[in-house]
């Protein structure tokens, strides 16, 4: 995980726990699953919303790292924004992202300069239609079937109970065994990959991302499995997701045999559904720096 996956890091948490949500969303035959699953799909359909995230990671207890970010998209102006304040170890750094299918703007901290970065149309193009598979009805179909396969008996885990608002509190855990062996397998694929791409040179890009904030987990090599995902949701009486806490613990040992229990949380807060106003940066009078998309990759980063 280096400096862009934080300083991005609220569109990650915001996929990710959208992710994981629909890839339960193709289980059936739960009732706590059938509310659940319900509450994902209205959740997704929704014309825009906002979203505040806090990301902790920690390893064998201390944090590591750290970002608060609140997030608005609307899936009718087709833009997004959001600003992210991140805290490595003992460095901070502020981050305000303004983005539609035009361009992205991006404002480091209290610095006066704002970068642009102009969207190939072609890119966005193709980019725009991978995200709209979700909405194609063979594809959500074939996405079922593939995801059942995967997930075989975790709708068993999902349990819902009604709340005093008139929505419903979700819950999932797993624990140990609960967590099936094609996880375990792909979480220690990943880890290894990140470990060795961790000993590659990474390009520095130009401001605002030569700071070096990145984070420098522990490269996990052996015995390595995730043994719990907790994940706690609760749904509104208009059955859309109103907020959802993530967590999942990963475990394992580095080169020098040394253990390492690594958590990483979310906690996502939706609100304002289909009433979310997307902000939007004037760049009039502004000092301004166009920046290719390469300028910001670096020659080494993925």
């Amino acid at each position: 995980m280096n400096k862009k996956i934080l300083l991005t890091g609220v569109s990650i948490a915001a996929g990710c726990a959208m992710l994981f949500t629909t890839a339960f969303a193709s289980m059936t035959g739960n009732t706590g699953y059938e509310i659940y699953k319900e509450a994902v799909k209205n959740t997704v359909k929704a014309k825009s919303f906002t979203a505040d995230v806090r990301m902790t990671f920690k390893d064998n207890g201390k944090v590591m790292a750290e970002m608060d970010s609140t997030m608005k998209q609307s899936h009718e102006e087709r833009a997004m924004s959001h600003i992210t304040n991140a805290k490595v170890q003992d460095k901070e750094v502020k981050m305000e992202t303004y983005a539609n299918e035009d361009n992205v703007v991006l404002k480091k901290g209290s610095s006066d300069e704002y970068y642009l970065i102009k969207n190939d149309k072609k890119d966005f193009g193709r980019h725009d239609r991978k995200l709209n598979c979700a909405e194609d009805p063979e594809m959500s179909k074939a996405g079922e079937v593939v995801l059942d396969a995967l997930v075989g008996d975790l709708k068993n885990y999902v349990s819902a109970s009604g709340n005093s608002e008139g929505g419903s509190d979700v819950t999932i855990q797993l624990e140990g065994n609960q967590i099936p062996a094609v996880v375990n397998a792909l979480a220690s694929l990943g880890a290894k990959g990140a470990a060795k791409d961790g000993n590659r040179p990474h390009a520095h890009g130009p401001a605002p991302f030569d700071e070096n904030f990145d984070l420098q987990p522990p490269k996990l090599v052996d015995d390595i499995k995730i043994t719990k995902v907790d994940v706690k949701a609760k749904i509104n009486k208009d059955k859309t997701i109103e907020s959802q806490i993530i967590t999942a613990v990963l475990t394992g040992k580095d080169a020098e045999g040394k253990s390492h229990q690594i958590e990483f949380s979310a906690d996502m807060k939706l609100k304002n559904v289909n009433s979310t106003t997307v902000d939007k940066v004037d760049l009039t009078g502004k000092q301004v720096k166009e920046l290719k998309p390469e300028d910001i990759k670096g020659e080494h980063s993925r």
